[in-house]
């Protein structure tokens, strides 16, 4: 599974709807903290060092945008499994009781 999920333009689409789904939240604290580094190592460091090893920092903080994206999928299956559970069972009760809907 994770070697289907983690890939590259997945993890790209992850990240970014992170921190789509953070703005949309208004959580702009949160996401200025998450990404101030990744920022500084763009715009700064990448000037000066272009090696693979002076970017290994960046790395936690989008991981933890696609965290967010993966996260907000799982709670609205979550939510929607409970719905549907909820509407089925009200339904089949509707319909026991002679109360077709």
């Amino acid at each position: 599974m994770q070697e289907n999920i983690f890939k590259t333009d997945r993890m790209q689409l992850l990240i970014v709807m992170g921190i789509f789904l953070l703005a949309l939240a208004r959580r702009s604290r949160t996401l200025m903290i998450l990404l101030a580094t990744p920022a500084y190592y763009l715009l700064v460091q990448s000037v000066f060092h272009t090696e693979y090893r002076y970017t290994l920092a960046i790395h936690p903080f989008l991981f933890v945008m696609a965290a967010v994206a993966l996260y907000c999928v799982a709670v609205a299956v979550g939510q929607g499994a409970r719905s549907a559970y909820k509407l089925v069972t009200r339904n089949r009760a509707d319909w026991s009781s002679g109360r077709a809907a």
